[in-house]
């Protein structure tokens, strides 16, 4: 993890140096790499061989997915696999149909999500989807996107659930 915690450091200092931007003081660091799938079982497979270790499936009623989270053997993070749930849909439908699997958002570990959203809320971002318990990870989540981030997820494990 210490490599994704330099990045969003560095990635933090720059824009602040050539931006003037604040930096945002209750994200804690990455969490992980949401990557959208077809199917959830191929795609353990697959990551499996990479060097990841999965967890039990666990079914996120609300968005109508399938997830599983898998961490790096070698120390290299966690990754949340999400494939849609049969015929229902999904958030990360139009993204499967357009890309395949492909990488779908970036979860940042943050301390206090209200504020976090509203700092982000008053830099541009949209707000996809209020905070709600996540059943996956635990703790609060909710979906920001501007168009120079793509989507972004938060996570506030100290709510719990």
């Amino acid at each position: 993890m210490e490599y994704f915690g330099w990045t969003a450091g560095l990635i933090y200092d720059i824009l602040e140096m050539e931006n003037g931007m604040e930096k945002i003081k209750t994200i804690l660091g990455i969490d992980h790499v949401g990557y959208a799938v077809k199917n959830l079982h191929s795609a353990k497979k697959y990551f499996g061989a990479l060097g990841f270790e999965f967890g039990i499936d666990i079914e996120d009623v609300l968005r109508s997915v399938e997830v599983a989270v898998g961490q790096n053997c070698a120390g290299g993070g966690r990754i949340e696999l999400i494939a849609p749930v049969g015929d229902r849909k999904s958030p990360i439908d139009g993204y499967l149909q357009k890309m395949g699997s492909t990488p779908y958002h970036l979860c940042y570990n943050v301390e206090n999500i209200e504020k976090t959203v509203e700092e982000l809320l008053e830099m541009g971002f949209t707000m996809l989807e209020v905070p709600a318990p996540s059943i996956p990870l635990g703790g609060m989540v909710c979906f920001m996107y501007s168009c120079e981030t793509g989507i972004l997820e938060l996570v506030d494990y100290g709510h719990g659930c």
